[in-house]
């Protein structure tokens, strides 16, 4: 399974490509009518929407991140250019953590929507599989009670600390090596995962 198809690379030429677009009309509206500020600024808005756009439109499918996911029987693997970053395998336990948490300000999703992430773990080794939601698709995912949100404990019980302690570990993992998918690949994943590896892996 690819991931992370909205990569770091692609959003590093999109901002370029936003940036120039809305400096190089500006300035060459400002250099013809020096009084020509506000117009300059109006088209440049609408210049970089449009070479966002296009640009988006055209990297789509074009550049994939080389990262990918494989899971079969003998192995669960994050790979980049087919080599393993991690590995990990399911015959023996694993710890599958579920969580969420609500996005507090717009980014590249609008905020109230839902970061969902399962990481699996053993011995030390983390991988972090993650994707977005509408509250309304949240709502809807049928392993939606296995997902724990994501926040302070609200006692002072040692196993909510606990719980919430590794959690906290997971999302900083996720935060710098999480492999994004889309909501359907990994509402696929988690199913293959129910299905195969009865196991270790909680079931709603």
């Amino acid at each position: 399974m690819p991931v992370d198809a909205e990569h770091g690379g692609k959003r590093a030429v999109g901002c370029v490509s936003l940036l120039i677009g809305f400096l190089v009309p500006l300035i060459g509206i400002v250099s013809i009518m020096p009084e020509g500020w506000l117009v300059g600024i109006v088209v440049g808005f609408a210049v970089a929407a449009a070479a966002a756009s296009l640009t988006e439109r055209l990297l789509r499918g074009r550049w994939p991140s080389g990262r990918a996911l494989s899971v079969d029987s003998q192995s669960i693997r994050l790979l980049k250019h087919e080599q393993v970053e991690e590995a990990i395998n399911p015959a023996q336990h694993v710890n599958a953590m579920l969580y969420h948490f609500v996005v507090k300000r717009n980014s590249r999703v609008r905020k109230g929507w839902h970061v969902i992430v399962l990481t699996l773990e053993q011995d030390d080794t983390y991988i972090p599989v993650y994707t977005f939601a509408s509250p309304e698709q949240f709502e809807a995912l049928a392993q939606r009670p296995l997902f724990h949100l994501l926040e302070r404990p609200k006692d002072e019980s040692l196993k909510s600390a606990g719980v919430m302690r590794r959690l906290h570990t997971a999302e900083t993992y996720r935060s710098m090596h999480g492999a994004e998918v889309t909501l359907d690949e990994f509402t696929r994943l988690l199913n293959t995962l129910q299905e195969q590896f009865t196991h270790w892996m909680p079931k709603s």
